[in-house]
């Protein structure tokens, strides 16, 4: 979802890049992978990584008190 989410960003044709927002779930969260996961996210479809924003619930962080 993650990669999908960056090629729809490189895809919009505003003008300016617009940021993507990807909300993620706990079990992503867990995930050991996920900073590869978002890696490999950005550099397959070339997106800036500052035109990514990664949102968390608070749900997922209260779970992650340590």
């Amino acid at each position: 979802m993650i990669r999908e989410a960056c090629a729809w960003a490189m895809r919009l044709e505003v003008g300016e890049r617009v940021p993507v927002s990807v909300n993620l779930s706990m079990h992503q969260f867990s995930d050991p992978q996920l900073i590869d996961v978002i890696s490999r996210a950005l550099s397959a479809t070339g997106l800036p990584p500052t035109m990514l924003e990664i949102e968390f619930t608070e749900s997922t962080l209260m779970r992650q008190t340590d």
